[in-house]
């Protein structure tokens, strides 16, 4: 698995907001927010405002799964 540590673009992040570690889809909107996309119908997708992305901390983009 390759890793990208900043935000560069829209797609699959690890990342921790709020001090809950996630994998999601994740997308900037024309507004500045940004918008995680879960694959899991259980859950809702949402958006991050602006000014809450200071406690938001990327760990990793997922370019390229090898199996």
């Amino acid at each position: 698995m390759l890793l990208k540590t900043f935000y560069d673009d829209d797609g699959l992040y690890v990342f921790n907001w709020n001090n809950i570690l996630m994998v999601k889809l994740s997308q900037i909107t024309s507004e500045g927010k940004l918008k995680t996309i879960s694959q899991n119908s259980d859950y809702e997708n949402w958006e991050i405002p602006k000014k809450n992305q200071t406690i938001f901390k990327i760990f990793g983009k997922i370019m390229k799964i090898i199996f």
